[in-house]
């Protein structure tokens, strides 16, 4: 998956950005800067193991030509070699040493070019030496022009360096140094210019596609990204309470099974408290509906603030009542948070006028604690609670009861 699915980290996301490229000329192969500073990392990580992997055969190839130097020019071999191994070698091999080390895009393409550029200067060099007339060694110099189009990754900016410096270097040389018959020199000349520019074309369309790649697969990126968001936006509107913002029955009913499977294997103890508010439907009917809305979304943030760890849960159970899971948590405890509810309530000042018990809101509780059996249901703790909670109302409300199965 290493080079596959790239990172999302390269990718890039600006959308209205990613558009303006894709709708610029044909023959650009530049963005703006953020988008290309951003698309050469993407390719780095593109092309970083392919890079690495031509820069190595590359430089077996050009240890194992001295095999022909020996049986092409024997005569001539000790200075060929000293040429190829001894002058060539080392840059050619400490380009390729840093090319591996290499942690940027820049650096692989500057480092795989120097290696071409010695290599090819060598058979040139070696082309001047042996004075030969058919430039045998003509051949060795497409061969490191080809290597430069096809080795995976190189850029168009650096083939045509590579390009221009070794038909120039030959060009001149032949001109100046090497004197070859004009028709001999035409015909080669001419060979190495068609060749290097159908190399060129192609170079150009692999850097061309490389960048389309990028910007679209940034959009695919954008997109898989907004349904992501999309998607956890209805996750949570189907797990969410729209008037209270916390859970809703359904969501706590998936959270309960999930909780007591866990605390069955750990054999931890599970506790559940039922809330109630006390009175609410004379609250309601005193100050209407939209009062009563508001006093159920700040008692639900309340007891949301006593969620303590990740396997606290607090959901809407159901008109007024709510519920709140602690798992791994023993009766007494439980029953002290569910006291420091009803406290928290009392201290939110919400005035209640019809209320038989105080002059403001307030809520009774029921606290039910257990260690889950795998002969029992998860919805026994739910009815303990319930029950515990009909006890504490039928008992005078705004207090907590409890019991332990």
């Amino acid at each position: 998956m290493k080079n596959k699915i790239y990172n999302s980290a390269f990718y890039y996301y600006d959308k209205e950005k990613i558009e303006e490229e894709l709708r610029k000329g044909f023959f650009s192969l530049k963005f703006t800067k953020d988008v290309e500073e951003r698309f050469k990392e993407f390719l780095f990580i593109r092309i970083r193991e392919s890079m690495r992997f031509s820069i190595l055969l590359g430089i077996l190839i050009y240890f194992i030509f001295g095999l022909l130097d020996y049986f092409i020019y024997p005569d001539y071999f000790s200075k060929l070699f000293f040429i190829r191994y001894i002058i060539g070698g080392p840059p050619i091999v400490l380009a390729g040493f840093f090319l591996l080390k290499a942690k940027k895009e820049i650096e692989m393409q500057f480092l795989f070019s120097v290696a071409l550029i010695v290599a090819g200067l060598m058979i040139i060099f070696m082309i001047y030496l042996v004075h030969d007339p058919t430039h045998r060694y003509y051949a060795g110099l497409t061969v490191v022009l080809l290597y430069s189009y096809v080795a995976v990754g190189i850029r168009f900016r650096y083939t045509f360096i590579i390009g221009s410096i070794l038909i120039g270097t030959y060009f001149l040389s032949a001109i100046f140094i090497f004197s070859p018959e004009t028709s001999f020199l035409i015909s080669n000349i001419f060979f190495l210019i068609f060749f290097n520019f159908i190399g060129m074309i192609s170079s150009f369309w692999y850097e061309k596609n490389q960048r389309k790649l990028f910007l679209l697969s940034s959009l695919v990126a954008i997109e898989r990204k907004e349904l992501k968001s999309t998607n956890e936006r209805l996750k949570e509107l189907t797990r969410t309470d729209p008037l209270t913002k916390i859970a809703n029955r359904r969501y706590f009913e998936e959270f309960l099974k999930i909780e007591w499977k866990r605390s069955m294997r750990k054999r931890e103890p599970i506790s559940a408290i039922m809330v109630d508010i006390d009175y609410f439907k004379k609250y309601n009917d005193y100050y209407g509906h939209q009062k009563g809305d508001i006093a159920l979304y700040k008692v639900a943030k309340s007891l949301k603030n006593f969620s303590r760890r990740a396997g606290d849960f607090v959901a809407r159970f159901g008109g007024e009542e709510f519920i709140v899971i602690l798992t791994n948590t023993e009766n007494k405890i439980a029953v002290e948070i569910a006291e420091n509810m009803r406290k928290e309530v009392m201290k939110l000042k919400i005035k209640h006028p019809l209320s038989d018990i105080a002059d403001v809101l307030t809520i009774s509780l029921g606290v039910a604690t257990m260690i889950p059996e795998k002969e029992i249901n998860c919805e026994l703790l739910v009815k303990a609670a319930d029950e515990a909670l009909y006890k504490a109302k039928k008992t005078g409300r705004n207090k907590v009861d409890n019991v332990v199965i």
